[in-house]
């Protein structure tokens, strides 16, 4: 799969799912995953003035698209934590598919379960087995090294993360004047844990996005756009 393709598809989901709420939305949707430690008045802007990605639709979404149901767990994995920041999670191909995660912050959470979300949504899940830890985490490493280009194919793990990014920080959002463009501004562009906090994404994740090697948000940026 190619960059520009997973930004297709995570636009499909952002933008005719309903999946971006309002954080009072959120915070009342008691169906929305939110871990035993979560503080919600931990929010660098008024709530009403917050917005960011309902897991709890995403979920709706990619049940809607494949036509089955989907249930999701919070397990011990064994990946090794090294990769990729806690991305632990793997997916039981059965008669209703189950998404298992290790148990970690509401954050991690967030966007491990998303991430697995996404090989269900792209149809790019492995095949009847198992995903095991193993794999997982040989998988995890590989992406790491893996600069995503407009034209270069990229493994499965790897299209599943970028999807998940351009899940849960939206085009929507960055676009100028939208919430993550403003946020930026004020709090400025090198600081990351606002934005995370009002997203409800790990920091790592928002720093690796807009601040990493692979320059991941300028090639989304012109990739949005032709989109």
């Amino acid at each position: 799969m190619k960059f520009s393709e997973t930004v297709r598809l995570a636009r499909q989901i952002t933008e005719t799912s309903g999946v971006i709420v309002s954080r009072n939305q959120w915070l009342n949707d008691a169906g929305d995953y939110k871990a035993p430690d979560f503080n919600p008045k931990e929010n660098p802007l008024p709530p009403e003035q917050t917005e960011l990605v309902s897991f709890k639709r995403v979920l709706d979404s990619v049940v809607q698209k494949i036509q089955r149901r989907v249930e999701v767990y919070a397990e011990p994995t064994g990946i090794d934590q090294q990769y990729l920041n806690h991305i632990h999670g793997y997916i039981l191909n059965e008669a209703i598919p189950k998404v298992v995660i290790t148990p970690c912050n509401t954050c991690w959470f967030r966007f491990a379960a998303v991430k697995e979300l996404m090989h269900l949504y792209a149809y790019i899940a492995e095949d009847d087995q198992v995903r095991k830890a193993s794999l997982i985490t040989s998988l995890a490493k590989q992406s790491r090294t893996i600069v995503p280009t407009p034209v270069k194919d990229l493994d499965d793990e790897t299209a599943a993360i970028y999807m998940a990014i351009e899940v849960l920080i939206p085009w929507e959002m960055r676009k100028q004047g939208g919430q993550i463009d403003q946020m930026r501004k004020m709090f400025g562009e090198n600081n990351y844990y606002p934005i995370a906090k009002a997203l409800m994404i790990p920091e790592n994740v928002v720093q690796h996005f807009f601040d990493g090697e692979k320059n991941l948000s300028a090639l989304s940026f012109t990739t949005n756009l032709s989109v």
